[in-house]
């Protein structure tokens, strides 16, 4: 199952205010090992992106904005 993600958030100039770029990376609970292939999604803009072999992921937000993270066989997490 899904639990969390490690992310950091931090500023990136830019001509948008509050555009922010979220990375980090997602796990299983029950190992904690890298969660591959798991959609993240801006539900606002609805722009998303999918984890590395390693769970690495990337992706802009606005602050604020809610991500989801789902995959085949996790259960579904959301964070704001």
């Amino acid at each position: 199952l899904l639990v969390g993600v490690r992310h950091q958030t931090h500023a990136q100039a830019s001509p948008v205010a509050g555009l922010v770029q979220v990375q980090g990376f997602t796990l299983r609970k029950d190992s904690l090992t890298p969660a591959p292939y798991v959609t993240v999604t801006n539900l606002r803009s609805r722009f998303g992106t999918i984890s590395a072999d390693n769970g690495y992921f990337t992706l802009q937000a606005q602050r604020g904005d809610t991500l989801e993270f789902s995959a085949v066989n996790l259960q579904p997490a959301v964070f704001v």
